[in-house]
């Protein structure tokens, strides 16, 4: 008779004549339940595999790309530090009533523990005059706030003590927006173009700030 929904299935008995052919039953389906479990456990082994390499290759790939951005951020960095330390840079300070006539870089400025308070990218300096320059491939007006933090720090530093502190931002490139902030806040901006530094403003009345 043929099983229904509602008749539960006859109880299979097992006697000494199908006890072999019981047993035999019983050894394939655990067999075929071990080749089941491996099958599954292998694919889910090969599509790990698949997704650890294809996450693998795109963190490489991305770490490619940055070492890339960084190599032309440190070159273009280099770039205008280059530019700084040039004589047309200087002269150009000198018509604007600086004569500047010492340069050094990447000066850490410490407290009386040693403990590190401001860094300075490039300073020019003439006997009581200083300009402190930051430089930027591409300064944000948070970079322009930093560097007031840092130019409030300096004056009340022991190290320069009495001297007269001016600001200037260099950048590769720098929006229009974050120049007029700096200019308005007293600093002069550097930009790099070409082969040289432009110096912003080109205005004969403007006052730098003095910290």
């Amino acid at each position: 008779m043929a099983e229904t929904k509602d008749r539960p299935r006859e109880r299979e008995y097992v006697t000494m004549a199908n006890f072999n052919e019981w047993l035999d039953r019983l050894a394939r389906e655990r067999e075929e339940a071990d080749r089941r479990r491996e099958e599954a456990e292998a694919n889910a082994d090969a599509k790990f595999r698949r997704e650890r390499e294809e996450a693998e290759r795109l963190a490489e790939k991305r770490m490619e790309q940055i070492d890339k951005r960084l190599g032309k951020l440190t070159n273009r960095i280099g770039e205008i530090i280059e530019h700084l330390v040039t004589p047309n840079v200087l002269e150009k300070f000198k018509k604007m009533g600086f004569s500047f006539d010492s340069t050094a870089r990447n000066i850490q400025i410490q407290d009386k523990d040693g403990k590190t308070l401001t860094e300075i990218d490039t300073v020019f300096q003439n006997g009581e005059d200083l300009m402190i320059v930051e430089v930027k491939t591409h300064p944000t007006t948070d970079d322009i706030g930093r560097h007031i933090k840092r130019m409030t720090q300096l004056k009340t530093h022991k190290r320069y003590a009495g001297l007269n502190l001016y600001g200037a931002i260099a950048a590769a490139v720098i929006d229009g927006e974050t120049r007029n902030y700096a200019i308005e806040q007293g600093f002069y901006v550097l930009e790099q173009s070409g082969d040289t530094m432009k110096i912003l403003p080109d205005d004969p009345d403007f006052k730098p700030k003095r910290w």
